[in-house]
């Protein structure tokens, strides 16, 4: 299994199952090593869920930086992407070395009944093909399934931080008034070109069911460099 398999499937799943699949490529390594900040952090063993692991982009990041005493949970609704991260699990060295420690549950992040049970939330999903009420249930669903502290980093359209719908404003007010928003990172304009040109950000916040919000946006010099992104995350 090499990264071309990887794109191949991605392709011809965005193909057939254009509204679940979030965008037409999977996010490269640079992209996955921003969201995985949080994964290592904190000094004891972490509970992890990605949602939407796709063809497993993100969870090999994930996976660089899990601690021997990490478990991580990985959420997919498309039977094909699911298929493929079990042989990953099994052709892979690095994704071998912790399958005791991994968990693929196939179906819905709203549907897994795991209330306060994760340390880190991540997300690589853009969820440009979804409408505006489905984001904001899932959102509401990284936000339940976190602990009180725990945090998240997931890949939103700029329709959810600009949007004028009732769908949008809850979706915000969720994140500024209900927990603490740590910032917000615009990605560059290109980072899913040449096959999708929609803007996205990265949304980092904090489960506190309090507020708590300190909102900033970093906004990455657009250089054609895909480690942009990880400069502009590593200043949040």
């Amino acid at each position: 299994m090499n990264r071309l398999s990887d794109y191949q499937t991605f392709l011809t799943q965005f193909l057939r199952s254009y509204s679940t699949t979030g965008s037409v490529l999977p996010s490269g390594r640079a992209l996955g090593r921003a969201l995985c900040r949080h994964v290592g952090a904190g000094g004891g063993p972490q509970r992890i869920l990605e949602a939407g692991p796709g063809t497993g982009a993100v969870t090999g990041c994930i996976i660089d930086r899990m601690g021997k005493d990490d478990h991580l949970w990985m959420v997919e609704l498309n039977p094909t992407f699911a298929a493929h991260m079990r042989r990953a699990f099994e052709d892979k060295p690095s994704f071998r070395d912790v399958a005791s420690r991994c968990h693929l549950i196939e179906g819905r992040v709203q549907e897994l009944g795991q209330e306060a049970h994760f340390d880190v939330v991540i997300s690589g999903l853009p969820l440009n093909n979804f409408s505006s009420d489905d984001v904001r249930t899932i959102l509401r669903a990284y936000a339940k399934l976190l602990k009180p502290g725990g945090r998240a980093a997931v890949i939103v359209p700029d329709g959810v931080l600009f949007g004028a719908s009732t769908a949008h404003k809850a979706i915000r007010k969720m994140l500024v008034e209900n927990h603490k928003l740590d910032g917000i990172v615009k990605l560059p304009s290109g980072v899913f070109r040449p096959y999708a040109g929609v803007s996205t950000a990265i949304v980092l916040f904090t489960k506190t069911n309090s507020g708590g919000t300190r909102i900033f946006t970093v906004l990455p010099e657009n250089t054609g460099r895909r480690d942009t992104i990880r400069n502009a995350i590593s200043s949040v």
